[in-house]
């Protein structure tokens, strides 16, 4: 599945956005590998920051955004983020954290991780599997983002 397969959006100039967004997830990725410089690594970060994740059966799995949001992904009392409860993407024995299951973040091998939505458009996917184009890694995003050391 594409990342604009349930998401198409319609003009040029959500397009000319789409890409901007999947060359920053592709920066934010890539960090591990390169140095990436504080004004790309703030860029990315902004782009995501708000964007909401959907699992592969369209459940809201929250957002990224600081660890102060209730919805947010990167807090750990919160709804989302979790690791004790069952559709956290963070609980590693859950549907969407665990390594095993096909449509999970954790999976190293995934085809169909979670998708990440900003302003109704599929910017990318939040997924381990590094040979996944468009995707980078959660524990990364939070890292990065809002400097928090996520449970996994």
């Amino acid at each position: 599945m594409g990342i604009t397969a349930s998401f198409r959006g319609e003009g040029k100039i959500m397009e000319i956005g789409m890409k901007k967004m999947i060359g920053a997830l592709g920066m934010l990725a890539a960090m591990g590998a390169a140095p990436l410089s504080a004004q790309d690594a703030a860029e990315t970060c902004s782009l995501l920051n708000g964007a909401a994740i959907v699992n592969d059966d369209g459940e809201y799995l929250g957002r990224i955004s600081p660890p102060s949001d209730r919805e947010s992904i990167f807090n750990e009392y919160g709804e989302y983020g979790n690791p004790y409860r069952s559709d956290s993407i963070w609980n590693e024995y859950g549907k969407n954290g665990s390594e095993y299951r096909q449509g999970s973040a954790f999976n190293p091998y995934t085809r169909n991780p979670p998708i990440i939505v900003k302003q109704g458009q599929a910017i990318g996917y939040l997924s381990v599997n590094k040979s996944l184009p468009s995707s980078v890694h959660p524990a990364l995003v939070g890292i990065v983002c809002y400097d928090v050391t996520p449970p996994r």
